[in-house]
């Protein structure tokens, strides 16, 4: 019973949390940071592909995590070729900048769709909202996948067989969980269009009666289904 309520209490601190982001000025200033991030990333590879240049087999110097699935046979190349001042700076770059974007990420997206399903399903949001979280496992995945890269960096050429297999599997698990959130999102603006009449009259309900008698509005709205 108490492990329950503890749940439930850390969700409603979480959803409370998250929802002053789910607001449009937010997100923007969100994304604006994820892009500062990402031309950071951008600067960093453009700097070392400069550098480096092309590995043996021509091509070029990707990231660890640019990777789906780590696999000895293209990872050891990249981590022989970068050397032990690039793999030093590339431990670095994990522990610094790629910590932050899964964090700053998992905010925004986790904020996009609780976005989404205000405007797509607001008279269901106390049992959809949950899902709106689901982004923040995939930065937990990527922070897994982080310290995983870090120790192949760093403790090159002993590498165990179960460090691979930790690395190529928080990598999988990050892929996979990106692709189910673009589908999420996009599922998200589809029941928005089209449930976008129900939103309004529901919103202006809400407006019109104000926000105490907004679960009496609801539940009376159910009863009549």
């Amino acid at each position: 019973m108490n492990s329950s309520k503890n749940k439930v209490k850390f969700l409603a601190r979480a959803y409370f949390f998250l929802l002053p982001w789910s607001r449009p000025k937010r997100l923007w200033a969100l994304a604006a940071l994820l892009l500062l991030l990402f031309l950071s990333f951008q600067y960093l590879i453009s700097h070392w592909q400069a550098a480096l240049g092309p590995l043996a087999s021509g091509e070029e110097l990707q990231l660890l995590d640019a990777h789906f699935g780590i696999r000895e046979k293209e990872i050891i190349p990249l981590l022989e070729h970068l050397g032990p001042s690039y793999r030093q700076a590339q431990s670095y770059l994990y522990i610094s900048l790629d910590l932050i974007y899964p964090l700053a990420y998992g905010l925004f997206f986790s904020a996009w769709l609780l976005f989404l399903l205000q405007n797509s399903f607001p008279r269901y949001l106390g049992s959809l909202y949950q899902g709106c979280f689901f982004p923040f496992l995939i930065s937990i995945t990527d922070l897994l996948e982080n310290i995983s890269f870090i120790l192949l960096l760093w403790r090159y050429p002993r590498l165990p067989a179960w460090l691979w297999s930790l690395a190529s599997f928080f990598n999988q698990a990050k892929w996979i969980g990106v692709n189910l959130l673009l589908i999420f999102l996009l599922l998200g603006y589809i029941a928005r269009w089209m449930n976008r009449v129900e939103v309004a009259e529901f919103k202006a309900m809400q407006k019109r009666f104000g926000s105490k008698n907004y679960n009496h509005y609801t539940k009376k709205q159910d009863q009549d289904v």
